[in-house]
């Protein structure tokens, strides 16, 4: 014969909906309450003057609970119904459960006083009836108060739940949008590239080209989350400097350093690389000498600030400056903004020695940290 297995009650309970499990909590607290009230007035009252009769008041707790099950059973039920039968459902669910909650405890006192000779039957005239009566009437209201209280409570945190991924989803899809724009505008700049490369007789420099910035696209497409740390974004500039590196040569020198203690902090995925192709296509690609872009990134306070500058000519007059022109600075401020609202921007202005972009961000560390970054020049 196979053993017999108990049901685990706490797990029973816990596959009831957040509404039932709160609606059942509550209840319990609800009629212990009503108990602690009624017994020691009854007590006090002389109502109850022995063991036998207080028998009545655990017996009436117990089933007053049953009640409570029945009646929200009948609540559950009627929400779909129209809002004029829901309450006429509400009236007559109360009703019902005070009516069969006062048969009971005349019946169980009925009981009792044939069991057991010391116990007196309470005043059953039609006044004390209809007191009972009206007594159970608000409590089992306050009862089906609390299931609608707490219905309405998780309607309102659903809807709240709804609308913030709702939200979230606007959000993902805009950065997303505006993620994607790059490419295509990388893109016709790079091909751009590689057909000036052509005109000039530069073949090899073109094919080689060509296959690094395959390589770029390969790795800046890749499956990856809304964020990456900085390092990882550094792996994609150094990508990207090496496709830039055939074509400028000597002309390019390219650092890119980063603190420690911000290796792995989180920014948006190819934020960066549209300010360094800002700076060589306005500081490397006019001058006639080496260059140095520079990307650095450390802690400020409790943020993160990126700087990219380069010593190229810094005031002439074709360099972006305050808000700066094309897609590249328009679409990392849309970005920044979409993502952390106020607490993120980008400074773009011209320096002694050249030009400068700062972008300040809140600092979230990645859960994986990263290797500690080190300066890397391209050349």
């Amino acid at each position: 014969m196979p053993p017999v297995v108990a049901a685990d009650n706490g797990v029973m309970f816990s596959k009831l909906s957040p509404v039932a499990r709160t609606s059942a909590k509550l209840t319990v607290v609800l009629w212990c309450t009503v108990l602690a009230f009624v017994g020691p007035a009854t007590i006090f009252a002389g109502q109850v003057g022995n063991l036998h009769e207080g028998i009545s008041l655990v017996s009436g707790t117990v089933t007053s609970l049953v009640m409570a099950v029945l009646l929200y059973v009948i609540f559950h039920a009627i929400q779909p119904l129209p809002s004029p039968i829901r309450m006429i459902a509400v009236v007559a669910g109360v009703t019902l459960s005070a009516l069969l909650q006062t048969v009971a405890d005349y019946g169980g006192q009925f009981i009792l006083s044939s069991l057991f000779a010391d116990v007196v039957m309470p005043p059953s005239d039609l006044r004390s009836v209809q007191l009972t009566i009206l007594i159970y009437l608000a409590v089992y209201a306050c009862n089906l108060a609390v299931f609608w209280i707490i219905l309405a409570a998780q309607e309102v945190r659903d809807q709240e739940l709804e609308l913030t991924r709702s939200e979230a989803r606007v959000a993902w899809s805009e950065m997303e949008r505006l993620r994607l724009q790059l490419n295509p505008h990388f893109m016709c700049n790079s091909l751009n590239s590689i057909s000036g490369l052509i005109t000039e007789g530069r073949h090899r420099d073109a094919d080689d080209m060509t296959i690094r910035l395959a390589d770029f696209l390969r790795a800046s497409i890749e499956e990856r989350s809304a964020e990456v740390t900085v390092a990882e974004e550094y792996a994609i500039l150094e990508a990207y400097l090496d496709v830039e590196a055939v074509r400028f040569g000597a002309r390019l020198v390219a650092e890119l350093t980063c603190d420690d203690e911000v290796g792995e902090a989180l920014l948006p995925q190819f934020l960066l690389q549209p300010l360094v192709e800002n700076a060589i296509q306005y500081a490397v690609a006019p001058a006639r000498r080496p260059v140095t872009v520079r990307v650095t990134a450390r802690r400020e306070g409790d943020g993160l600030r990126i700087d990219v500058t380069d010593d190229g000519e810094g005031r002439a007059p074709q360099r972006p400056a305050g808000q700066g022109r094309g897609i590249g600075l328009s679409n990392i401020r849309a970005r920044l903004a979409t993502r952390y609202g106020d607490t993120a921007s980008l400074e773009t202005a011209p320096t002694d020695a050249g030009f400068r972009a700062t972008v300040r961000l809140p600092l979230t560390l990645d859960a994986a940290a990263s290797p500690p970054m080190e300066a890397r020049a391209v050349a």
